[in-house]
């Protein structure tokens, strides 16, 4: 552990959750708890979603399926594994696997491998390649794969499904392209005679501004954690983050105009200036160009600037000469009537928040409140 705590409010969890739920109407919420819950806990988090108003979960591998199937959540929630898994993944997590997984499907070889290895007919998804070219079978396939998934006795098809390439843009029009295709594909799975009961495309930005990729299902991930889903700087939609993060100053020293501070020298002091250091740094996380793209701190509820490139276990700041040993130094979250975001962060790194919080290490000890 470090000297550095991570606060997980699911009280905020269970907020933004409810106010997705009066947004989608009837459609179901699907809460995204992949990556450790995006850094926050999986199992805490799927708990409180749960508890909010969710009525599905979605994870990213076996493993993680199996962290929640072990875990409180109750055993009859849905739980969606979000793309194909390699064989010897699904193989040797089969038997832990809950009664309640719906696993996706995109290719033949997938849905095989599946039947091969049920004992009851498991609910699948079959994900449509709509435009993202990441995984998912094209549009003029998912018909053939819907008969093939009928035909096999250890599957029945329950979902179909698509993801969005940039729904985080409500300019862009190629998410009415990926729509149309989408559509095309229900349209034309109804004319075989498929009417998966599950019909879901919308992400948290979608949900956020395209009511009509309701469907009946929502995956809700970024907004659960209340950072933006969209490119502009804050949500529209009232979220509060559920993640702060804070350390503490372990180092005071002054040093003289010229002076330099960290690796390679990259950080000159103007004047004479008071430096703090606390025990946090890129293996944590924080990325060791922080300070080149002028990311900051609270200390004593004012901004502090991090200087010199971040090292692996500490990272300098900028602070007044008033500050003393033991400051709380706040990473993300609000001090003295100031605040840094995670979506502050992300922007001045260049990256979207979801990077900044899932890669947040195992090194900080997370607190649970809420």
């Amino acid at each position: 552990m470090t000297g550095a705590s991570a606060r997980i409010d699911l009280s905020a969890i269970r907020h933004n959750v409810a106010l997705f739920s009066d947004m989608v109407a009837d459609a179901r919420i699907c809460a995204v708890v992949k990556a450790d819950g995006y850094g926050h806990g999986a199992a805490a988090v799927a708990g409180a979603a749960v508890e909010a108003g969710a009525t599905w979960l979605a994870v990213a591998t076996i493993e993680e399926a199996i962290e929640i199937a072990c875990s409180d959540v109750a055993d009859d929630v849905p739980l969606m594994i979000l793309s194909e898994r390699p064989a010897l993944e699904l193989r040797s997590g089969w038997s832990e696997l809950p009664k309640s997984k719906r696993l996706m499907v995109a290719s033949e070889w997938g849905a095989r491998l599946i039947d091969s290895l049920a004992d009851d007919p498991v609910p699948v998804h079959i994900k449509v390649d709509t435009g993202m070219h990441r995984v998912g079978v094209a549009p003029g396939g998912a018909v053939a794969l819907a008969d093939l998934v009928s035909s096999l006795p250890g599957l029945v098809l329950e979902g179909v499904c698509t993801h969005f390439a940039v729904a985080d843009d409500p300019g862009d029009p190629f998410t009415d392209v990926q729509i149309q295709r989408f559509d095309s594909v229900v349209t034309d799975l109804a004319a075989a005679g498929h009417h998966p009961e599950i019909v879901h495309m919308a992400n948290s930005a979608a949900t956020i501004t395209r009511p009509d990729t309701h469907h009946n299902l929502v995956r809700l991930g970024i907004s659960m954690y209340g950072a933006a889903a969209l490119k502009a700087s804050r949500s529209p939609v009232a979220v509060r983050p559920a993640m702060s993060l804070t350390s503490s100053i372990t180092s005071l020293h002054g040093i003289e105009a010229g002076e330099s501070v960290s690796y390679g020298r990259k950080w000159f002091a103007d004047t004479a200036t008071t430096i703090a250091t606390f025990p946090l740094g890129y293996a944590d996380g924080v990325s060791r160009s922080s300070a080149a793209a002028g990311i900051e701190v609270l200390v004593g509820g004012r901004r502090c600037p991090m200087v010199g490139v971040v090292t692996m276990d500490q990272t300098m700041v900028v602070v007044d000469d008033d500050t003393l040993l033991g400051d709380e130094v706040v990473l993300i979250g609000g001090q003295g009537g100031q605040e840094i975001t995670v979506d502050e962060i992300a922007r001045r790194l260049g990256t979207i928040g979801y990077e900044v919080l899932v890669g947040l290490g195992r090194r900080i000890t997370r607190t649970v409140v809420g």
